[in-house]
């Protein structure tokens, strides 16, 4: 199988899954056939796992400061993976640039005597990335850079998951992989164009590592390509929102509704029954605009809501709320 030498050399590929999925031993199964492949002699495989980036131990102290209510975990959270984000950003750049010598490759462990003239990257970003949100950086990563970007997706149910994870040497808290399978939010390629091309696999084991070398040679063919038409990505975001976000939306604003008429109530200040009207009105207006995507969330919370954004994506719903009242 020959690769082409058109389009990029680089290749960013997000690994997700739960924990205890495989990810980290399909990295390894990855590498180690390239390597008995003479056609692919070239490829080197940057593994940049979050899990060694940020270690299960400093993890499992945001997860315990989290239960305490101590109100800078989600920012430390944040920080954490912010780190790991802009130093891709810049092994992406050094590698475009044949900046070999830059601090980054020890950050990530990559030797310079390993890099040859004719090189090409595959980075493996191996974490869980179970919100959408969080794959989605990566792939506005690749669009930056103009270089490749693929998902690989090992599907597994939370009942296999925690029998793999008794067999790591560092377990994750049963009680994080639970939280983490309710809040998964799996690819969606027939309705996010930008997450195809998606690899999907039910294991790290028995997977078809022709099929998926045949995506990372189509990824690496296919470069993510700069937006000319900022426009065309802020309706891009619009209409993302409107599905992803709709229901989140659509609850809350139910809450706020019940709240609000309880809160009129206690003061008598208004009509009740007309006074629900109203109230019930403003939570419908406001829930046409979001999914016809002509209300326009700030791009913290315009593609995904999670436990980062949740309070700024209430706080932007209550205002459009009352501004409909």
């Amino acid at each position: 199988m020959k690769y082409s030498k058109m389009g990029t050399t680089i290749v960013l590929t997000v690994l997700m899954g739960l924990p205890g999925a495989g990810k980290s031993t399909l990295c390894e199964t990855l590498a180690s056939a390239a390597s008995e492949n003479p056609d692919l002699v070239d490829f080197i495989f940057i593994h940049v796992c979050f899990d060694t980036l940020i270690p299960l131990s400093l993890q499992e102290k945001f997860v315990e400061a989290k239960k305490a209510g101590v109100e800078d975990t989600a920012e430390s959270w944040k920080q954490a993976r912010q780190e790991v984000y802009l130093n891709v950003d810049e092994l992406v750049s050094c590698l475009k640039t044949e900046n070999y010598d830059s601090d980054v490759f020890k950050f990530f462990n990559v030797h310079r005597n390993c890099i040859g003239k004719d090189s090409r990257f595959v980075i493996l970003l191996d974490d869980n990335f179970y919100y959408r949100s969080m794959r989605y950086e990566y792939y506005q990563l690749a669009r930056k850079h103009t270089v490749g970007f693929m998902q690989m997706y090992i599907d597994i149910n939370y009942n296999v998951a925690i029998k793999q994870n008794s067999n790591r040497t560092q377990r994750v808290p049963e009680t994080v992989i639970q939280s983490m399978a309710e809040k998964f939010q799996p690819p969606k390629p027939t309705e996010n164009r930008w997450e195809d091309p998606t690899f999907l696999t039910q294991s790290s084991d028995g997977t078809d590592l022709k099929g998926l070398w045949d995506m990372i040679l189509l990824s690496m063919s296919s470069p993510v390509l700069p937006v000319e038409n900022n426009e065309f990505e802020k309706e891009e975001a619009r209409l993302i929102c409107s599905r992803n976000v709709a229901h989140q939306a659509d609850l809350y604003l139910r809450s706020l509704v019940g709240k609000t008429i309880k809160e009129d109530q206690k003061t008598g200040s208004k009509n009740n029954k007309d006074f629900a009207a109203q109230v019930n009105a403003a939570r419908q207006s406001v829930m046409v605009s979001v999914r016809k995507g002509s209300l326009l969330f700030p791009p913290n919370i315009a593609e995904n809501i999670d436990d980062t954004n949740r309070e700024s994506f209430e706080k932007f719903l209550r205002e459009e709320f009352k501004r409909n009242l």
